[in-house]
């Protein structure tokens, strides 16, 4: 992380690979599932932001990560 973030201030990315979940519709194990692209963050102790970018297909929050 530190070689990527020589040359960059920042890097945005997608937070997941799909639109939120229902909350009525998850188990307490979705976390662990799926496309999650907020470890690397979590894992260097990088700061990063989540926020919130639109809506997707199923009119489902979306997330941006701002990471530096």
């Amino acid at each position: 992380m530190a070689t990527v973030l020589a040359d960059v201030d920042l890097l945005l990315t997608a937070a997941s690979g799909d639109d939120a979940s229902r909350i009525d519709e998850m188990s307490h194990w979705d976390g662990l599932l799926g496309l999650d692209f907020v470890a690397p963050w979590n894992l260097t102790g990088y700061p990063a932001m989540t926020v919130c970018k639109g809506l997707g297909p199923k009119q489902l929050p979306l997330a941006a990560q701002i990471g530096g």
